[in-house]
């Protein structure tokens, strides 16, 4: 669901109705060990996109002295260099945490499409809607998860942990303090379309799926840059518009564009595989 996580070759419920088991075998076994194996091979491109698109708030902040650089090449640099010795992995554990309990909600969901006949070709509508309700589901039980990966993928450095953990003793401590879902709505809503784009992958026109690209790349931006406000209070993104407001202002109506290219490869990749 995090861009890398989802995997719809093992959720389209079709008009051969699956068996319990197969329901099982695939939710279980199967899709734990693809979306880990995924996870590994796509992660590095996920951290690219976070780090860039966080870049937006570092900027705003002045916190890194290699962030009004815009050589990739640098940037790169830097992140290798940072955080351990496999830099490009940073906040991978949550990240592969987070797409794997990607079955907690979907198995379920599965049972309810297998009870009622709901798929694609014969309820469109109604299979949608689940899906998306399943999304937010899945943001909700599971968004500290999401925030401390982009916590620990943008180092983003703040003066909040000394040790800079990636911010994990807050989260455990204040597990469902309501400032630990900023972002929450936007979350679900950026999973959802980003479920639909993949679902529909090999069948969407180009167009459909570039609008679908655009909005997640700029829901992506918001979303990213305003919960690291849960971390530095000094940021003070009081709403997504005053976030939205604030980042256009120092970095250009183009900063919420940033991070678009690392979609791509990721499309390709699950067209490949699906």
């Amino acid at each position: 669901m995090n861009s890398g996580s989802l995997n719809t070759n093992t959720i389209n419920i079709t008009n051969k109705k699956p068996n319990t088991l197969r329901i099982l075998y695939n939710y279980l076994i199967l899709r734990p060990s693809e979306t880990f194996t995924t996870s590994i091979a796509l992660y590095p491109i996920i951290r690219l996109q976070t780090y860039f698109q966080t870049r937006s708030t570092i900027v705003l902040q002045a916190k890194l002295i290699t962030t009004k650089s815009t050589n990739f090449k640098e940037h790169l640099k830097y992140i290798k260099t940072t955080g351990n010795l496999f830099g490009l992995y940073k906040g991978f554990i949550p990240y592969c945490l987070l797409s794997v309990c990607e079955i907690i909600p979907f198995l379920p969901l599965s049972f309810i499409m297998k009870k009622f006949n709901i798929n694609k070709e014969n309820n469109k509508i109604m299979y949608n809607f689940y899906n998306s309700c399943t999304c937010f589901i899945y943001a909700g039980l599971f968004y500290p998860l999401e925030i401390l990966q982009i916590k620990m993928a943008s180092s983003y450095n703040t003066n909040f942990n000394k040790n800079d953990t990636g911010g994990i003793d807050l989260l455990i401590k204040d597990r469902f303090a309501k400032k630990n879902y900023k972002g929450f709505l936007l979350c679900g809503l950026s999973y959802s379309i980003k479920y639909y784009t993949l679902d529909n992958i090999i069948k969407a026109n180009l167009l459909e799926l570039i609008f679908c690209t655009a909005i997640s790349v700029i829901i992506d931006n918001i979303r990213r840059n305003y919960c690291l406000s849960i971390f530095d209070s000094s940021l003070n993104y009081t709403s997504y518009v005053d976030c939205v407001r604030k980042i256009t202002g120092s970095n250009g109506t183009l900063a919420l564009f940033r991070g678009s290219s690392f979609y791509l490869p990721i499309f390709i990749f699950y067209g490949l595989i699906l």
